[in-house]
């Protein structure tokens, strides 16, 4: 996706959190020309307000937008019929395209940068925890369809799949995540059936056994960069705050009265060895969060490096016993 897309898909993520209920934003829209309505028209974002509609046009560029395209978007308002449009660019406006736009009513909003001191205006910034499990004392017993393999080739195995071990691990900590009023450190002792076939040296494995002790770990970040999206050279409070980071695919845009939170949890700073993720993220400063102003992709599984384990033996079963004279 290429820069200008994605300030125009944070521009409409920031009107649907900026609009009331009842209206409709639309990135990348279609729209019928009135002169020539089999001709659909391409607008950046789209906003329906019941019979009004407003138009957002975007700008990504490295100099600030001049005359020329407020001209432009004053001929689009009328082709269109637009009730409003709406110029939003990341590197500001000449001052001939603050006067043109005044003059003809075609709304700025700029989406810069702030200091800290401008952030403190708006409250404290946006801090997340992260939860990890932190494992000790690991043990892994396979049993598997028929006769096993030896416990040699069974750990060589464990050691030359990793994602294999990622993955069990990573399972378990629905177990941890289940329970209720936790108590560190748990022993957490439970077994998983492989969701896809697993085979070591042609021998099935049925069961995946665990047993460990977990701690619970939290690390706090604080979201670094902070930006506004406001009307230039105004003394008008700012729309919106925009707090990004650059460490993990996270956007978190916040408005007077409510919060937008966009995050991909595959891009969360990575667990040390012997610990998982938890798949759990704790957000403070921020505020009216519902699941509807929350997207969450990516996988939470993180890949899980163990130090070291112990391969534990099934027991002998006891038709295989030898018996004593």
């Amino acid at each position: 996706m290429s820069r200008s897309q994605q300030f125009e898909q944070l521009v409409s993520r920031i009107h649907r959190l900026l609009e009331v209920d009842g209206c409709v934003v639309t990135w990348n829209d279609r729209i019928p020309d009135p002169d020539n309505p089999d001709q659909p028209r391409q607008v950046d974002i789209s906003i329906k307000r019941g019979d009004q509609t407003v138009h957002v046009e975007c700008r990504s560029h490295r100099s600030p937008q001049d005359v020329k395209w407020i001209e432009e978007l004053i001929g689009r308002r009328l082709s269109l019929e637009a009730d409003q449009v709406i110029a939003a660019s990341d590197s500001g406006f000449t001052e001939g395209a603050k006067r043109k736009a005044h003059r003809y009513g075609i709304l700025l909003r700029d989406l810069q940068m702030v200091t800290h001191a401008e952030v403190a205006t708006w409250g404290k910034r946006t801090e997340l925890e992260l939860c990890y499990y932190r494992l000790s004392r690991v043990q892994f017993q396979l049993d598997f369809e028929g006769s096993p393999p030896s416990p040699d080739r069974v750990a060589n195995y464990l050691i030359a799949q990793p994602d294999i071990v990622s993955s069990v691990l990573n399972g378990t900590k629905y177990v941890i995540n289940g329970i209720d009023n936790k108590s560190f450190p748990l022993c957490i002792q439970t077994e998983l059936q492989p969701s896809v076939p697993v085979l070591v040296d042609g021998a099935r494995v049925v069961a995946f056994k665990v047993r460990y002790e977990a701690n619970e770990i939290r690390i706090r970040h604080l979201v670094p960069t902070v930006s506004t999206y406001s009307e230039p050279d105004s003394n008008k409070p700012a729309h919106a705050v925009v707090e990004t980071s650059d460490a993990m695919t996270l956007e978190i845009i916040k408005s007077k009265e409510q919060c937008f939170i966009h995050i991909d949890l595959s891009t969360l700073p990575a667990p040390r060895p012997d610990e998982i993720f938890a798949g759990i993220v704790h957000f403070e400063n921020v505020w009216n969060l519902s699941p509807k102003k929350m997207i969450l992709f990516g996988n939470q599984e993180l890949p899980t490096k163990l130090s070291t384990f112990e391969l534990v033996s099934p027991p002998i079963a006891p038709s295989s016993m030898k018996q004593d004279p």
